[in-house]
């Protein structure tokens, strides 16, 4: 499995409408085998792909939650 579908995947199992903001160190938990630029990029292009929406420095929000949002 590459690690955009196993990232997809696991989001879709962990998150839920109190887990829906992620750090890049929960991440690196999540792919422990990747170094640290290969992470970024691959948050990166999960970004880009829209699977993930970076909120500021290390933090992402899994939008395919149902979030309360305001």
């Amino acid at each position: 499995m590459q690690n955009m579908e196993l990232l997809q995947n696991t989001l879709n199992k962990i998150a839920n409408k109190d887990n829906y903001i992620f750090s890049s160190n929960n991440f690196k938990i999540l792919f422990p085998n990747l170094s640290n630029n290969a992470l970024l990029m691959l948050l990166s292009r999960a970004v880009k792909k829209g699977i993930l929406t970076r909120l500021c420095l290390g933090y992402y929000l899994y939008p395919k939650v149902d979030y309360e949002k305001g």
